[in-house]
């Protein structure tokens, strides 16, 4: 979170290319350790052994940081090409909260949501996918904290100040609100992407 504050949102740009190179790379590393091609592919093995879940026992291809990666770009990424209309102003018309909107939710949201469910995630949701209210509680907690560190960074990058308000707090944890509930109802997808996506919407369609 603290890199994209500092970095991401000064230059959209860079960070845009910055993690679409990170992609490729991934890719290819991949490719390399799924090929079985030495002498990288064991390093390569045992480096990914502990982050493997059980989405990535499905096929050859390890894709947890992939959806890690892909949900902390995706709020970059869709707020560049949303500004690309003017080449010339994309650098600050990408700086916008949607931006951080993907880093919000995978940095912030969904580590809460993991720590405090496993821990004292006793209430479940009353459907498949054993997730918690505690979960998904902490999830909007972390989520709203993190949008208002955000806009307050962002206001005091561009030196105007942003607006506050009992409006814009009414939308900000709004918008942590619907994306906890699409987190707790996200159980056949992977939520490290869905809900990024969905938090980017929200966010723009709020104005924030």
């Amino acid at each position: 979170m603290g890199m994209f504050l500092l970095v991401g949102v000064v230059d959209p740009p860079f960070t845009h290319l910055a993690m679409s190179l990170v992609l490729a790379i991934f890719g290819l590393a991949d490719l390399l350790r799924a090929g079985q091609l030495p002498p990288v592919s064991r390093p390569l093995s045992r480096f990914l052994a502990p982050f493997v879940d059980g989405r990535d026992l499905k096929g050859p291809v390890v894709v947890s940081h992939f959806f890690l990666l892909v949900g902390g770009a995706v709020g970059g990424w869709f707020s560049v090409a949303a500004a690309s209309a003017d080449p010339s102003a994309v650098a600050t018309k990408a700086r916008e909260l949607a931006f951080l909107a993907g880093v919000v939710c995978v940095g912030l949201g969904d580590s809460a949501a993991s720590l405090v469910g496993r821990r004292v995630g006793k209430t479940k949701w009353g459907w498949a996918g054993g997730k918690s209210l505690e979960g998904s509680m902490a999830f909007m907690g972390a989520v709203g904290m993190g949008l208002t560190v955000a806009r307050w960074w962002l206001g005091k990058l561009s030196g105007v100040g942003a607006e506050w308000g009992g409006v814009v707090w009414t939308k900000i944890w709004v918008a942590a609100a619907g994306a906890a509930m699409l987190e707790a109802v996200v159980t056949g997808g992977n939520d490290n992407v869905v809900v990024p996506v969905g938090m980017w919407v929200v966010v723009r369609g709020l104005g924030l």
